[in-house]
């Protein structure tokens, strides 16, 4: 058999090695790099009058406010999907015709 010589032993054996070392540095990065907060993202602020409901102003470089998904009406949602991508129910998260722009 081939694997009984010496000099295809030992590269084969030494590649090996090298390989599970470089796993294993990755995996060591991997493991003990700390990853980033997101930051935040700058909100308008609503000011209101002492009574608590009159609006005062709206300060802020941005006017936007998070909602939860449930809060954004279907309708909506789909037309968002639909603009950006009309088959984004049918590739598993990857468009090859999007990325390619091969579009019809």
């Amino acid at each position: 058999m081939i694997w009984r010589h010496r000099w295809v032993r030992v590269p084969m054996m030494s590649a090996a090695a090298l390989v599970t070392a470089i796993v294993a540095v990755v995996c060591g990065y991997v493991v003990t790099t700390k990853i980033p907060e997101l930051p935040v993202q700058p909100q308008a602020s609503t000011l209101y009058f002492a009574d608590g409901k009159s609006v005062l102003a709206r300060v802020g470089i941005v006017n936007r406010t998070d909602v939860s998904l449930d809060r954004i009406p279907k309708s909506l949602r789909d037309a968002v999907v639909a603009a950006e991508d009309r088959d984004f129910y049918d590739h598993a998260g990857v468009s090859v015709r999007g990325m390619t722009a091969l579009r019809s």
